[in-house]
């Protein structure tokens, strides 16, 4: 009886022995596997929260000391706390914090008008790389494929997560490199950083303690700065290793599962990027009004989606996202919303259901109507004179000259600046005017569309090939070539300036008396642009001039033909004009001056 109590014990203590080894050899599988947010949902929804802000903010001061020279990324930076911190999420240990930091952003921004010219040159690169990968088709609807949107994808992803410092040393445009030098720190930035730095330690030390958080989850100032060394690694197998491998102590920071999202997706492997989504939202941060950073990723995760799920998965799932990236967007993040509207087209071509082709034109028109404002806000700047920077009267010896030096660059830009196209509106009225064709739009929603370009019937565009393709009903006539004044002087052409743009594409064939083959020249460089009557673009004359014309022997009698592609990238109406040479010189005393032309280029109707 003893030895059968004592062989139940045993079996009871080996069937316990190996329950006890099975939950840790699970607990081990689990610290292994690399997508895994569950070690942070033991915490409390208070305690989650105290958390995502403390490595948000312990991130963002890092973020703040090494961008300090960039200061496009601290307005946005500062913005973003004034403007989307949820006031639930915050506080009075907190609030201290965000004050500390907003006073920090404050010593170091810079003056407006720079702020706004850099932002300005990034939206422009932002919609040119778009268009770049987008083809050029008569009917959008028969191009959206999952390329089409993976590509598109990538492109909205790179131009919205690059911060300013990156995006600055990819641009190598002179007038980018002359606006960021000066950008010294001020005399009080080693002050600055040390608060920062003091006062982000003090805070992590409180929260800790005051919300009972486990200490493993906050991060410290050297976790940050390894994240953020490892983020901008190019090497992607390098920085998934280190993600990877260091999971345990970015867990419980957003930022952590967003990098993945991007890095496993840029690697191919979108099932772990699938993944890592899953993993940041059951973080569950509530920290923000909306969640940016977020949304900015998730056009990666819809093509990955796109790629791997079966149709019927991918199509509910798509529509989760995009509905996630509208309603944690706003207005002026035109680029994902137009993501948006490609998407839905792609849902349009796999289900046939023509909402959503409705959905992707509701979401162009209103992109469309808030960019408007700002081609003719541009518009107007250009035909004002040139707007200087005022010196402030307690503004340094520094400040004052750097001040001086954007202004002389200004006026120098004038000289040759032609009229501006608002490449973001430009992207998003193709893909609108597309739009309206296929579901063929009535003449109410056409009327509409005109009075939100055109107003009163006033030109959007100042060039007129550009603004003549968005008009439904044109109701000026279009002017014709021959009543333009172009001249042609052998190696410099000047044309109205409404006939060209920085992207203009000039081509002048010309056929010799004595050849058979033409000479063509294509390599003709912007030189000035003459202004006669303060704003009034008809009066203006832009001026080209070609290195290789300039060698070229013209004879009496030789033919000329000019083309003038005002934008190119877009399909435009082209401009032809006929030149004829001939001798200018009839008296025996001016032909021997063989150092002074003798031909004249005479236009031919």
């Amino acid at each position: 009886m003893i030895k059968k109590q004592t062989n139940v014990k045993a079996k009871y203590m080996a069937l316990f022995l190996a329950f006890i080894i099975l939950l840790g050899l699970a607990g081990f599988t689990k610290a292994e596997e690399p997508i895994s947010g569950s070690n942070v949902n033991l915490l409390t929804d208070v305690q989650r929260n105290s958390i995502s802000m403390l490595n948000y903010l312990t991130a963002l001061t890092q973020e703040i000391n090494s961008s300090k020279n960039s200061r496009l990324y601290l307005e946005e930076a500062y913005s973003e706390l004034i403007n989307n911190i949820s006031p639930n999420a915050v506080d009075s240990r907190t609030l201290e914090q965000l004050i500390n930091l907003l006073d920090i952003l404050e010593g170091y921004r810079m003056i407006s008008v720079k702020r706004d010219r850099i932002k300005y040159f990034h939206e422009q690169e932002s919609a040119q790389t778009i268009r770049s990968v987008i083809p050029n088709p008569l009917n959008i609807l028969s191009i959206i494929e999952s390329q089409s949107l993976a590509d598109i994808a990538l492109s909205v992803v790179n131009a919205t997560i690059d911060s300013a410092i990156s995006y600055y040393t990819k641009i190598n445009e002179k007038n980018v490199e002359h606006i960021m030098q000066g950008w010294e720190l001020d005399d009080e930035a080693s002050e600055l950083l040390h608060n920062s730095r003091k006062t982000a330690f003090n805070y992590m030390i409180s929260m800790v303690n005051e919300q009972d958080l486990p200490g493993e989850l906050a991060l410290n100032e050297a976790n940050i700065d390894s994240f953020i060394a490892n983020k901008k690694n190019k090497n992607i197998i390098q920085r998934i290793q280190f993600l990877e491998s260091n999971q345990k102590t970015y867990n419980a920071f957003g930022d952590y599962w967003l990098v993945l999202i991007e890095s496993y997706y840029s690697q191919g492997n979108y099932e772990k990027c699938l993944d890592a989504a899953k993993a940041y939202e059951s973080l569950d941060v509530r920290i923000f009004r909306k969640d940016y950073n977020y949304a900015r990723v998730l056009p990666l995760v819809v093509s990955a989606a796109n790629k791997i799920l079966e149709e019927n998965e991918y199509v509910n799932r798509a529509q989760e996202y995009c509905n996630y990236i509208y309603n944690n967007t706003d207005i002026d993040d035109w680029s994902l919303r137009y993501f948006i509207a490609h998407t839905y087209i792609d849902l349009f071509h796999k289900t046939q259901d023509s909402n959503f082709l409705q959905r992707a034109y509701n979401l162009v028109l209103d992109n469309v109507n808030y960019l408007v404002n700002r081609q003719k806000e541009l518009n107007t700047e250009y035909l004002a004179d040139v707007l200087l920077v005022k010196v402030p009267k307690d503004a340094s010896k520094d400040n004052k000259q750097e001040i001086d030096k954007y202004n002389e660059f200004l006026k120098e830009e004038r000289k040759s600046e032609t009229p501006p196209i608002y490449e973001p509106l430009l992207l998003n009225c193709d893909l609108l005017f597309m739009l309206a064709s296929d579901l063929d739009v009535g003449d109410k929603e056409k009327a509409k569309v005109d009075g939100i370009l055109h107003g009163n019937g006033e030109e959007l565009f100042l060039i007129p090939a550009v603004d003549d393709r968005y008009w439904f009903v044109h109701p000026v006539e279009t002017e014709e070539p021959r009543d333009v004044e172009v001249e042609f002087r052998g190696d410099e052409l000047s044309i109205p300036t409404e006939y060209a743009s920085t992207e203009s594409v000039i081509k002048v064939t010309v056929s010799n008396t004595e050849s058979d083959v033409p000479s063509v020249y294509e390599d003709w460089i912007l030189q000035r642009v003459d202004r006669k009557i303060k704003g009034d673009i008809s009066t203006f004359t832009t001026t080209y001039q070609s290195p290789s014309a300039k060698n070229h022997e013209f004879a009496d009698g030789t033919t000329v033909e000019v083309e003038i592609m005002p934008k190119d990238g877009i399909s435009t109406n082209s401009y032809k004009f006929s030149f004829v040479a001939e001798r200018k010189k009839t008296d025996w005393w001016e032909v021997v001056k063989v150092w002074k032309k003798d031909l004249v280029f005479n236009r031919v109707q």
